[in-house]
């Protein structure tokens, strides 16, 4: 619906530069997707969307997975086209009028397992929140693929934390 112009020495030669536009009938499609293993909500109104509903060209569509226990979302679908969102349990989809020709658009994702291990560390110098809980694990706790561990250090008196280390090696801290 927007339009960004930088006006050009060109197209202002005589004087006046006028700016138009044209319409076209919006493609429309029903959505399908199973509402047992995701959630649908239109982006610009957060309104819930349910499978069958009509969307139509451009609605920007997000879709939230909700994969099986000890399972991550591998690969998200269009019409059973992969859609290049690996490895994310959200999808952000803007409805296209190529995948609306059959009147239906069907949204699907595929599961894969999920690596684990356990987390060991250092309780008497750290503490472990996972995916943002205000509960600390404790060092043997399993962990999973993608969860998101926060460490907090308490360094000795007149110390600072120098460097992080992951199974050896020294990482930098990926804070959000």
């Amino acid at each position: 619906r927007d339009f960004h112009y930088t006006v050009r020495a060109e197209d202002a030669q005589s004087g006046t530069i006028t700016i138009a536009y044209t319409e076209k009938q919006a493609a429309q499609a029903t959505i399908q997707f199973d509402a047992s293993k995701m959630t649908c909500r239109k982006r610009a109104s957060s309104a819930t969307i349910t499978p069958g509903t009509t969307v139509q060209e451009n609605d920007q569509l997000y879709f939230e997975a909700t994969p099986s226990a000890g399972k991550l979302v591998d690969k998200w679908s269009v019409n059973g086209v992969d859609a290049g969102y690996e490895g994310r349990r959200d999808f952000h989809y803007t409805v296209r009028a190529e995948d609306a020709q059959s009147g239906t658009i069907t949204i699907s994702y595929t599961e894969k397992q999920a690596a684990q291990a356990a987390i060991q560390f250092d309780a008497s110098k750290m503490t472990c929140r996972k995916n943002s809980s205000p509960d600390s694990i404790t060092p043997g706790t399993t962990v999973q693929e993608n969860d998101r561990l926060e460490f907090t250090a308490t360094p000795s008196a007149g110390k600072l934390v120098d460097k992080w280390s992951v199974n050896g090696v020294e990482k930098r801290s990926e804070e959000r």
